[in-house]
């Protein structure tokens, strides 16, 4: 799932949630670069679950 915030706010936005357990949160800056803000994992899958 992938959601990006409009650029009506100060430093737009991207936020990723994988079906691998990891959020990434990306900030644009005003010259037009993408750096990641956030990263966490959100769920811990063992090896031996399955989906």
């Amino acid at each position: 799932i992938c959601v990006q915030r409009p650029k009506t706010i100060k430093h737009p936005t991207s936020t990723a949630i994988c079906v691998d357990g990891t959020f990434h949160k990306y900030v644009f800056t005003p010259d037009g670069n993408c750096n990641r803000e956030a990263f966490d994992v959100y769920l811990d899958i063992c090896d031996d679950d399955d989906f």
